[in-house]
């Protein structure tokens, strides 16, 4: 036998049948394991996959199927949680009003240390802050009691401003300059021809030269200091009280005033049934009074408001004008019911005073009382 064709017939005997390959193709197999793997979608765009051993994996979703987002911007509108140090910076608030307040014997402002003193209010304008910051909040349950501990300390620093700010403000000085009250008394002897225009002004020049750049009855370190109260307690919300104890106390610093230059308050009938000589040694203070008034005190008085109030040029012009308004009223009662009484020559000559010093204030009405000036255009323009 041939081995060749022997060789080539084991050859042809011994071939199988050719299997086709049942495997799939490799994008049916990826869609096969799919089916298979847990998808776990999220909110974030990360699809939270199990493999083969069962742990969980991180991918990312292509773009055709989930848009991949950005971590979301904070959200403004819903309240954040009160930070531990909030209601810790109001204990610390507390016990630093206490070194000052608490006790029997309270440390007086004048007592601190110019370092402390800037320190003190620093901390008092920082808790006001975040006692505005917080009542944003006040609907919020959550913030009750961080907004009750906060304002707390807040309530007790204003209260202790305001003790040294009314302390301050009656501790002033009247004026005992020999030459103003000279100067005003000297006029007031009981001759009746002892007033004249010229003298008027001059003796205005006079009185405005001796009081320019000084404040009535404080120092400019005492003026700063009330500054710088009446922004902390403005700021803490303490505007009314603020605003009242300034003008109580210089109301009656301005009382005291006028009682110095000899003027007393009288009604329209004490003035009626007083006697011409009691009555001429009135008349003639009345003019020493109106004079110093609306050539120093008035003029001192707004300076002293403007810079007490300089931040609030409204609550400075209300105060003043209020203050001035009851002085003034006191003033002209006065005259008013000098001129109501019975007609008699002796009384002539005191009346023309009256009249004249009652002229030359009229210039002084713009200078004085602008908020006058401009009601009376706006009348007009009516």
């Amino acid at each position: 036998m041939d081995l060749t064709q022997t060789s080539d017939q084991t050859i042809s005997n011994d071939k199988q049948p050719v299997i086709p390959d049942e495997t799939p193709p490799p994008h049916e197999t990826e869609s096969t394991e799919a089916e298979i793997v847990e998808q776990l979608p999220t909110d974030d765009g990360v699809i939270k996959t199990t493999d083969d051993d069962g742990a969980k994996t991180d991918d990312v979703k292509p773009d055709n199927e989930v848009e991949v987002s950005s971590p979301l911007p904070p959200d403004f509108d819903k309240p954040p949680d009160v930070p531990v140090f909030v209601e810790q910076f109001a204990v610390l608030v507390e016990a630093k009003i206490d070194e000052y307040d608490g006790g029997d014997a309270p440390v007086k402002w004048s007592q601190l240390a110019q370092e402390e003193a800037i320190s003190f209010l620093d901390i008092v304008d920082r808790i006001s802050k975040l006692f505005t910051s917080l009542c944003r909040f006040s609907s919020e349950y959550k913030y009750a009691y961080s907004i009750s501990r906060v304002d707390g300390a807040l309530q007790r620093a204003m209260s202790y401003i305001e003790e040294e700010y009314k302390s301050i403000l009656y501790d002033y000085k009247i004026n005992t300059d020999s030459d103003i009250t000279n100067s005003d008394t000297s006029s007031a002897k009981p001759n009746p021809n002892s007033y004249s225009s010229s003298d008027t002004n001059q003796d205005a020049e006079q009185d405005s030269a001796s009081e320019e750049n000084k404040f009535p009855g404080y120092s400019e370190e005492i003026v700063a200091t009330l500054n710088k109260f009446s922004k902390a307690l403005i700021a803490g919300g303490y505007e009314t009280e603020c605003c009242q104890v300034y003008f109580i106390a210089r109301r009656k610093a301005l009382e005291e005033s006028l009682h110095k230059l000899g003027f007393e308050k009288y009604s329209i009938d004490d003035v009626q049934k007083m006697n011409w000589e009691p009555l001429e040694r009135e008349v003639t203070a009345w003019i020493a009074t109106f004079r110093h008034c609306t050539n120093v005190l008035f003029s001192s008085e707004r300076k002293l408001a403007d810079a007490v109030f300089e931040d609030q040029p409204s609550i400075s012009e209300t105060i003043f004008s209020n203050l001035c308004r009851g002085m003034m009223i006191q003033l002209l009662n006065f005259a008013e019911a000098v001129s109501m009484t019975k007609r008699a020559a002796e009384k002539l000559f005191k009346f023309l005073d009256i009249y004249e010093t009652l002229r030359d204030f009229i210039p002084l009405v713009d200078r004085i009382f602008p908020f006058l000036t401009l009601m009376n255009s706006r009348l007009k323009l009516h």
